[in-house]
């Protein structure tokens, strides 16, 4: 297709976004829902050259991508063919900004910017996995950033569907962008969702450093740094990397799969954990004196000691000071918190609405809603809190989830029952 379309489908072409050696992508939009997409055809030489296995390809594309709902991967809206012509209607991210523009010495983001981006990419991928889908090709041109700074997978235009839902020991032919490939992939060995997981450690590194971590001018030189030799420390590069997180990228980057992280869920709760330590400065305390500073706290006296260490280890310790926002209203936010130390005020629209003290908890109605805040948690004095997210939640034994939940929803009701107290005795 080398001529502008005036349209495909229902879909009014406006304009063309990029166009590459296997596939164009236009710029349309949608009249019966006044909305644009990004609508994908092949390329006209692949087209013509085998006009029925292009078809079946883009077509198991749409499959696969339709059947991932995840807020961090593009969405398939429709697929279809004009005339010779089959198409897929997308998402289309605004600006089409990539990762690719932060992978250079001079463009890098904050490390803390990097981990969430990475942390929201290994979630989306470990839902793909999850429903048997491998991507195969994970690089920056195919993680897109919208204008509000969320990140999505797209382009699933190589990946495999696993109609039994296990993507255990498959082998599959050379498919993939080399310098973001697995060693099993590259040597067309068999494959799970962890050569993704390779990919995206590629990215983390690159993101960090500036730097590839296999870089080489010849493509078969590529291949044997990606097969037999490790990257240069990223300290090399940056100096400030932090060990823990020189530990994550490496886990992430080993060459067996059987050293590597199993799931993307593992590695996320591995940034998760690390993320707090990049920002929030607390007190050197150990494993045993958390242990105990949560045991003598009535919230958790409902939890087995067995239980109590694997939420300490599941779970962020952060320090604020007098004054300092916790949590600031807007923010859609994906984790809870326990006050374990000091206390914190709820402020809506500048009032002080209630007072949490030791064992209170917040964030949960705004995790439980999905939505974001509509009030601030300020420290009042010196506030420790203990912070477990959405990933970290989700590796915790179910029946400790579900005593954390009923909680949670118990806190809910009580601080409404606080707050309406409260604005009678100081606002009415």
């Amino acid at each position: 297709m080398s001529n502008k379309p005036q349209r495909l489908g229902k879909y009014r072409i406006v304009r063309e976004l990029s166009r590459n050696s296997s596939a164009a992508v236009f710029l349309g939009q949608d009249p019966y829902v006044d909305r644009p997409v990004a609508l994908k055809v092949p390329a006209a030489s692949i087209a013509e050259a085998a006009p029925e296995e292009t078809r079946n390809r883009f077509f198991i594309e749409a499959q696969t991508t339709a059947a991932l709902r995840h807020p961090n991967i593009v969405q398939v809206f429709d697929a279809g063919i004009e005339g010779d012509t089959c198409y897929i209607a997308m998402e289309y991210i605004m600006e089409g900004a990539t990762l690719k523009a932060h992978c250079t010495p001079d463009r890098l983001l904050p490390v803390e910017r990097v981990v969430e981006l990475i942390f929201r990419c290994a979630k989306a991928l470990d839902h793909a996995h999850a429903k048997g889908v491998l991507h195969r090709d994970i690089k920056p041109t195919n993680l897109l950033l919208t204008p509000e700074g969320e990140v999505k997978i797209g382009d699933f235009g190589i990946a495999y569907i696993n109609r039994g839902n296990s993507t255990d020991d498959l082998t599959l032919s050379f498919a993939g962008s080399p310098g973001y490939m697995s060693p099993e992939q590259v040597q067309e060995e068999p494959i799970s969702g962890q050569t993704d997981l390779f990919s995206l450690g590629v990215v983390m590194y690159e993101m960090l450093t500036g730097r590839h971590p296999f870089y080489a001018q010849r493509f078969s030189e590529v291949i044997h740094r990606v097969v037999n030799e490790d990257p240069a420390p990223m300290s090399a590069y940056r100096p400030d990397t932090s060990p823990v997180l020189e530990r994550i990228v490496g886990r992430a980057l080993e060459k067996a799969p059987a050293n590597r992280y199993k799931r993307g869920l593992d590695l996320a709760s591995d940034l998760a954990a690390i993320f707090g330590s990049l920002w929030v400065p607390a007190r050197d305390i150990s494993l045993s004196e958390r242990f105990h500073e949560l045991r003598r706290l009535a919230f958790f006296s409902v939890f087995s000691d067995a239980e109590l260490w694997t939420i300490i280890r599941g779970s962020i310790r952060q320090e604020f000071s007098d004054d300092e926002p916790i949590l600031t209203g807007g923010e859609i936010e994906d984790a809870f918190y326990i006050i374990v130390e000091g206390s914190a005020v709820v402020v809506h629209a500048k009032k002080k609405m209630a007072l949490l003290n030791e064992g209170g908890c917040f964030g949960e109605i705004g995790k439980l809603t999905e939505g974001a805040r509509a009030a601030a948690i300020i420290a009042n004095r010196h506030c420790s809190v203990l912070k477990i997210n959405e990933t970290m939640l989700e590796r915790l034994l179910p029946e400790c989830q579900l005593r954390l939940y009923r909680l949670f929803m118990k806190s809910v009701l009580q601080r409404l029952a606080s707050v309406t107290e409260f604005a009678l005795k100081h606002l009415g």
